[in-house]
């Protein structure tokens, strides 16, 4: 080890040979207290406390007595084996030391019951200590295996899950024999009891018996086959539905239906599996579907206006080569003429017809009149409608699904008026493209019409 001593300057001898002395003497007095103070590194006994200042204390020998400083390594041999383990201040009498985690060296301090749990029929109490004790009266929900009561007898229970019987409680028997003549048997209200001779069931001794009361009575000569999965049973005069069943018209009256309790449409699969039908064919009397022949009129549908202006159809002209029109009995405001617009291209087109009708007075052969076709529609009336009298004509609309050709309309007609017969002649065409017609329209520029109107298509 260091010793730190700075000793104090000795001076002249043949000067001051005094002052030389006396310090030499001081000199050796701190040497002699310094070395007194030290440690002795061939052995040394403590006379106070030694503060290491945070140094270690390092090269220590194995202990060899048990006054002998451990080191760090020997505390794995220290006891035998073991780890270094950080144990928790505090804890009360009672308690126990239990992991508080998973975590490594995590304990703490608990009460004895912390680790405890209460079941059935049993219960904790306190906690330092803890007091397990069974429930008075305990009450088992789960079975016993082989189980007896022993109460001046011997009660045997089933194996197997089951409910017991009580002797006052509402249940049903099932795979019972019963056998000892001193059991009763009450049959709604009638008691009989078993023959101690036969075995067979016979009427007590109650002097008074009514007859037995039974719901529903089967009495018949013949056999009964019952269905042997679980079913229900169809009455004589009760309403079921049947499925899967085979009903002779030979064997059988079968009532059809009347119009008044069919609803609803039959499905087309339903007729020949639906094979072929689509909205161009139809279902022939040979069981098939079918395409109409060529020049076949097929009705479309049936306009009614009632004091309009305007109407529409909205049936499909798909897959007809050409369009009929009936107008049957349309009346309208006078001198107004009923015109018809083309549906084309999205939309109906109001402008770029060409056309024109004519009248011709049966009686005299001459034409009255003739009036060239508003570019905003095709004149079906000629000069007009009237109120009093009507309009009926056949108007054609042609070649309806080409897209290179334009779509020509011939009308045909007649009128009565003032005693006067006339023929109605026209036609017309719409010129601004040649894309395929799909619909038309009616209307009047000014007033309003009425009648039916008939629209067919020609296959």
């Amino acid at each position: 080890m260091t010793i730190t001593y700075t000793p104090t300057n000795v001076g002249s001898l043949t000067q001051n040979p005094t002052t030389a002395q006396t310090n030499i003497n001081t000199n050796f007095a701190n040497i002699s207290t310094a070395f007194d103070s030290a440690l002795n590194t061939s052995g040394d006994q403590m006379e106070g406390s030694l503060d290491m200042n945070s140094n270690q204390i390092v090269n220590l020998p194995n202990p060899a007595t048990a006054n002998s400083p451990l080191r760090l390594q020997d505390l794995t041999t220290f006891t035998g084996g073991g780890t270094v383990t950080n144990i928790p201040s505090g804890g009360s009498a009672g308690q126990i030391l239990t992991k508080a985690s998973n975590a490594n060296y995590n304990v703490e301090w608990s009460s004895q019951s912390s680790g405890l749990q209460a079941g059935t029929n049993v219960s904790i109490t306190g906690s330092s200590p803890a007091t397990i004790a069974v429930i008075p009266n305990p009450v088992f929900t789960t079975s016993v295996t082989t189980p007896e009561l022993i109460n001046t007898g011997t009660l045997t229970l089933p194996t197997s899950t089951d409910t017991l019987v009580g002797r006052a409680t509402t249940d049903t028997l099932t795979n019972k024999t019963i056998t000892s003549a001193a059991n009763t048997i009450n049959l709604g209200g009638n008691v009989v009891s078993t023959s101690t001779g036969s075995g067979n069931l016979v009427y007590g001794t109650a002097p008074a018996l009514t007859a037995p009361s039974f719901t529903s009575i089967v009495n018949f000569s013949g056999t009964l086959t019952l269905p042997t999965s679980t079913d229900t049973l169809v009455g004589r005069a009760t309403t079921d539905t049947l499925t899967n069943k085979t009903i002779s018209g030979n064997t059988n009256a079968l009532t059809v239906l009347g119009a008044s309790q069919i609803t609803g449409n039959i499905p087309v699969t339903n007729l020949n599996g639906g094979t072929s039908a689509s909205s161009t064919t139809f279902w022939r009397g040979d069981g098939t579907w079918s395409a109409p022949a060529t020049g076949t009129l097929v009705a479309l549908d049936t306009l009614t206006p009632s004091g309009v202006s305007t109407i529409s159809s909205s049936a499909s002209w798909s897959g007809y080569s050409s369009i009929e029109i009936i107008l049957l009995g349309v009346t309208g405001t006078n001198n107004v003429p009923l015109i018809m617009t083309y549906h084309s291209n999205g939309g109906y087109q109001t402008s770029s017809y060409v056309g024109g009708s004519f009248l011709i007075n049966v009686s005299s052969s001459t034409s009255v009149g003739s009036t060239v076709a508003s570019s905003a529609g095709i004149n079906l009336t000629s000069g007009g409608l009237t109120g009093g009298n009507n309009f009926s004509s056949t108007v054609r609309i042609h070649n309806i699904a080409s897209t290179t050709q334009n779509k020509f309309t011939t009308i045909y007609g007649c009128t009565y008026s003032s005693g006067v017969f006339y023929l109605l002649q026209g036609g017309g065409y719409w010129s601004g493209g040649t894309t395929a017609v799909d619909g038309c329209q009616f209307t009047t520029s000014a007033g309003t019409f009425s009648g039916t109107i008939k629209i067919y298509g020609i296959v």
